[in-house]
């Protein structure tokens, strides 16, 4: 860890703390952090660095972060004094902060240990997110001539009447063109334009009620992201964004986190799954029918249209057996996102024996990314068997 001054610094290097290797794993959300590097730093240009784009390539979907990098003496583009806010009065570069954390936090680090895992333990362990289930962001982007035009869509998920929040809107360069004092490290997702609100002197707020998304377009020169290589400025061209509760003067919340390159999600799953037995609510006795009931719900960014088939199964012997089917249809990502299909199952010709059967529903042919308890759902529905006949000791009421 490097201590800096206003001017190009002596590096004075703190001793390394130890190394602990532990592999990242998704909190199962999005993370958003800001990170500080120079190229003049060599623990940002041998871990600092190389850890932030490590996580962004093992976690495409689920890591965001821009990067304030400082080449040749010369910071990016910051208008708000941002950096200064993220640093929060520290005077030690590589710095990371996960969630818009204060200094003394354990999510706002200073240093990195060489090697690509410097960040991994703040990534696993959530980011310093909130609310995270309440919240959806998702960004698109299209060349428009010399232009690019950039979408942001809001989403409030939550049971509040309404939530102001304020966007962090950035344009980064996916791979920045120069290089850290070693001549070949270059820095990722490198800042050089913000997307503020019409007085251009704060972030852009919104406020969102239940289930109405809400957008936001700006138009940028494709020229604000310098070239990288072979890779054109348009390909280069990176979208950030991040839903926080307040503004640039304070430390916030931050809710959603996402950037261009991961695109709206095309995604389905199943809901909610629930069995019915008019004759009772304890179980079944062998000639009852049974009602199976599920609900399919568009999950994603985008209308769903991709087909694919529910079906309706019981386990029998070890043995999947097919009760009936049912084709998804078009499901919008707003509005009526969902839909209910039902059968019913006979159990007349259920072995005698068979007291505890396990029923369940998935959804196959379809490129979902995402399924309900592991490729179905399912549910145990015990056998009510007559009164002389002693229920084996391992039997279990039914549970949805």
């Amino acid at each position: 860890m490097l201590a800096q001054s206003n001017l190009r610094p002596q590096q004075n290097t703190l001793d390394d703390e130890p190394v602990v290797s532990r592999a990242a794993t998704s909190p199962g959300h999005s993370v958003f952090a800001e990170y500080y590097g120079a190229d003049w730093c060599p623990p940002c240009q041998n871990g600092g660095s190389p850890s932030m784009h490590a996580l962004k390539t093992s976690f495409p979907d689920d890591y965001v972060y821009i990067s304030y990098f400082e080449a040749n003496g010369q910071g990016v583009s910051d208008p708000l004094n941002r950096l200064s806010h993220m640093r929060d009065g520290t005077g030690s570069i590589p710095a990371a902060v996960f969630g818009d954390a204060r200094s003394g936090s354990s999510y706002h680090k200073l240093g990195a240990n060489t090697g690509t895992t410097a960040y991994d333990t703040e990534f696993t362990n959530g980011g310093d997110m909130k609310s995270v289930n309440d919240f959806k962001l998702s960004i698109t982007q299209s060349q428009n001539g010399a232009n690019m035009d950039i979408t942001y869509k809001l989403e409030y998920l939550g049971s509040s009447p309404s939530q102001t929040v304020y966007l962090l809107a950035v344009v980064v360069e996916e791979t920045g063109p120069d290089t850290y004092n070693d001549g070949s490290t270059q820095p990722h997702n490198v800042i050089r334009s913000w997307l503020l609100n019409s007085a251009n002197n704060n972030f852009e707020s919104f406020t969102l009620t239940p289930n109405n998304p809400v957008t936001k377009t700006w138009t940028e020169p494709v020229s604000s992201v310098r070239a990288n290589g072979a890779t054109s400025a348009a390909d280069n061209f990176v979208s950030v964004g991040a839903i926080m509760n307040g503004d640039k003067s304070t430390w916030n919340d931050v809710y959603a986190a996402s950037d261009s390159t991961m695109g709206p999600k095309i995604d389905i799953g199943i809901s909610n799954f629930a069995i019915n037995n008019p004759s009772s609510s304890a179980g079944y006795v062998r000639g009852d029918t049974l009602t199976l009931e599920a609900t399919v719900k568009n999950v994603g960014d985008l209308d769903y249209s991709d087909g694919g088939t529910v079906e309706f199964y019981y386990e029998e012997n070890n043995n999947i057996i097919s009760v009936d089917t049912s084709s998804v249809g078009t499901l919008p990502f707003t509005g009526s996102n969902s839909m209910t299909v039902s059968t019913t199952v006979d159990t007349t010709n259920f072995p005698e024996s068979d007291y505890l059967k396990t029923f369940g529903v998935r959804i196959t042919g379809t490129c979902r990314r995402q399924q309900f308890n592991e490729q179905s759902g399912y549910y145990d529905l015990q056998s009510r068997s007559p009164t002389n006949h002693k229920e084996p000791t391992n039997c279990r009421r039914s549970n949805s």
